[in-house]
């Protein structure tokens, strides 16, 4: 919307003043390339090229995709309109400026995106007013890019020394060049280790430089702790709105929130880690750790991977006092051990079929469910209760010791597996026959057996065996956790007389609590995806799937998974409103700029910028930047006689999205 102009005549001289137009974007998404493909291994052409790794993850990652025919054309070159596409989906970028290039209209499919690069500062126009947006992009302005959107230094840098072409460069871009080579985002080809500034940028060498720079930027936004120590405050609670690691042994983190992931590295060794009054509300990630144990007290989790590197023993875990953590998923061999008070601590595990077979996996204490989906698995309970254990299809050969004193109330057969030891089992059912048992279940329930009689009279003949319907495992939520976003549910289907799936049904739930005590079904969340809805926001999702196939038994049971993270409001970017002007408008006098910050999410401003404009009419057709001019304040300069003025603000935050749209 356009605020009133406004006009003062003063005594001698006089300007007019309106304020600038509050400009809202439709923000559109494109793809270069006639794209149809939806995963990676549909790209014929990528079968062994030196960039298939990065190549499927993007491809994976919806960053970019082929063409008609099933190509991907790596070795082809990249426009600048593709490439900042690209740049802008790796970077996150949406916030936009006004742009007017000669060869970018509105109505082109690349404006919004060239809108974007303009925002963030890391492209230019030519000197003639194009962009260039269909002109292929060389090497040396990919370098260009990078450079500005790392902020690489320039000054000092030594890449020269290992590109044997150093002396062709051209000063525009040499330092950039430099820069890059140092941080090792690009280089030199193996054959002969030049450069080539001005050869254009492949496809493949565009997705590998943009996924290193990616990476080398969200590296730099990880706070890392490398010292033992003690980290937060003694009281109140410290915010951490970024991904945090760990790497070194008696490192205590406390009374922190962290709204990212946690990384508990390599770097623990075989030392150990502690967690005080700790909330983490993305995915914590062990990789480290030893027998002297990773401690959880008085904490909050959601999601624990358990993912240590092969050969590198066993890391025990502990919760303690009322931590909560929703899920563990082990990958890695691990002793987990339940000292929470009653209520709380591990609530599920998940013995995940990426667990290397042999493994052994040791869990101590009160369990709610635990899920064992491992080949060959060694699961041992030398203390404590499980209340539902589940042996998936593809546990095949795990032994399952349960020492004496152990109650297991609910065990679920789809394996054949071994279980030793003198513990309880109060109730088995066995879909699969084979399983031995040294205490046997104080009771068992199997599938009523079918009989085949035969057409011919008086001598029938008859075979018997239970019949046992399709199976879902493994079920969880991919997606992020916000409002807008798309969530997906996975799950594993299982015949066990190879029968195709057909038919499976899902249902999405939404509850108040991470346990689902009170989850209701969401009204037309039918289908394997759900895009998350205003109401869902401070709510907790799971899916649920119930397997079918065309042959009798038909329907299987129906299998949940647990509790998304709670559903937090979409991302928004900070508005400006009201924007407005006050002042006497008279040469020499004071204006001051006006504005209400407003953030859907509650964030505070910070670094929010401003710009004053001094135009010819009051429709600000041709305004222009007063140089200099970038405070809440102006002082009315001999040259705005006349002249209308205008003021902009940016708000910003520290939290992403950072910055809104110019008004």
């Amino acid at each position: 919307m356009t605020e009133k102009l406004w006009r003062r005549v003063v005594r001698k001289k006089w300007v007019q003043n309106s304020t600038v137009f509050i400009v809202i974007a439709c923000l559109l998404f494109s793809y270069f390339g006639a794209a149809v493909q939806a995963k990676a291994s549909d790209a014929t052409d990528i079968q062994g090229h030196w960039a298939q790794n990065q190549i499927s993850a993007w491809i994976d990652k919806d960053f970019v995709k082929g063409y008609e025919d099933g190509s991907f054309k790596p070795d082809s070159p990249i426009t600048r309109a593709e490439f900042i596409v690209l740049v802008n989906r790796a970077f996150g970028f949406t916030a936009q400026s006004a742009i007017s290039f000669r060869d970018v209209p509105s109505s082109s499919w690349a404006y919004v995106d060239i809108a974007k690069a303009v925002h963030a500062g890391y492209i230019t126009g030519y000197e003639d007013g194009t962009i260039g947006v269909n002109l292929p992009i060389s090497r040396q302005e990919a370098a260009v890019i990078v450079s500005r959107l790392l902020k690489l230094n320039t000054t000092h840098t030594e890449g020269n020394a290992v590109i044997a072409d150093a002396a062709e460069l051209n000063s525009w871009s040499k330092d950039a060049i430099n820069a890059v080579v140092a941080a090792k985002i690009m280089q030199g080809y193996s054959s002969d280790h030049k450069f080539k500034p001005t050869a254009f940028i492949t496809r493949a060498e565009a997705v590998v430089t943009l996924d290193r720079a990616a990476g080398a930027q969200a590296q730099a936004h990880v706070v890392a702790y490398d010292q033992a120590g003690t980290y937060g405050p003694i009281e109140g609670v410290e915010t951490v709105n970024q991904n945090v690691a760990v790497n070194a042994p008696r490192v205590t983190l406390r009374n922190m929130v962290i709204n990212g992931d946690l990384l508990l590295g390599e770097g623990i060794g075989s030392g150990d880690a502690f967690l005080e009054n700790v909330k983490v509300t993305g995915k914590v990630t062990i990789r480290g750790g030893g027998e002297n144990s990773i401690h959880f007290n008085n904490s909050v989790l959601v999601d624990v991977v358990i993912d240590k590197q092969s050969g590198t023993g066993v890391v025990r875990i502990v919760s303690e006092g009322v931590t909560t953590v929703a899920l563990v998923i082990v990958n890695s061999p691990a002793t987990i051990k339940n000292s929470s008070a009653s209520g709380f601590g591990f609530g599920n595990v998940n013995v995940s079929s990426a667990l290397p077979a042999g493994s052994k996996v040791t869990l101590q204490g009160s369990f709610d469910t635990v899920n064992v989906s491992s080949i060959q698995a060694q699961v041992d309970l030398p203390e404590g209760s499980i209340n539902t254990m589940n042996v998936r299809s593809a546990a095949a050969g795990t032994s399952i010791n349960l020492s004496q004193g152990i109650t297991v109330n609910s065990l679920v057969l789809d394996a054949v597996v071994t279980i030793l030891g003198k513990g309880t089992i109060v109730a088995a059912t066995i879909n699969i026959p084979g399983s031995t048992f040294e205490n046997p279940p104080s009771s068992t329930a199997t599938p009523e057996p079918t009989t085949t009689r035969s057409s011919s009279s008086g001598k029938g003949s008859s075979s018997s065996g239970a019949k046992h319907p399709p199976t879902a495992s493994d079920v969880s939520i991919s997606g992020a956790v916000a409002v807008g976003q798309t969530l997906m549910g996975i799950y594993t289907y299982t015949d066990p007389y190879g029968n195709a799936e057909n038919g499976t049904t899902y249902q999405w739930y939404r509850s108040d609590d991470a346990q689902l005590t009170n989850h209701t079904k969401i009204a037309g969340a039918t289908s394997l995806t759900y895009v998350l809805q205003n109401e869902d926001a401070g709510k907790y999702i799971s899916f649920e799937v119930t397997p079918k196939n065309a042959t009798a038994p038909t329907t299987g049971l129906a299998a949940e998974s647990a509790a998304t993270t709670v559903v937090v409001k979409a991302p928004a970017a900070p508005v400006a409103k009201n924007v407005s002007i006050n002042g006497v408008t008279t040469e020499g006098q004071m204006l001051t700029g006006s504005y209400t910050y407003e953030d859907a999410n509650g964030d505070a401003e910070n670094g929010t910028t401003y710009q004053w404009y001094r135009s010819d009419d009051a429709q600000l057709t041709n305004h222009t930047k007063i140089a200099g001019a970038t405070s809440l304040t102006y002082v009315l300069q001999n040259e705005d006689v006349g002249k209308y003025i205008s003021f902009e603000v940016t708000p910003k935050n520290a939290t992403a999205p950072t910055t809104g749209l110019a008004a």
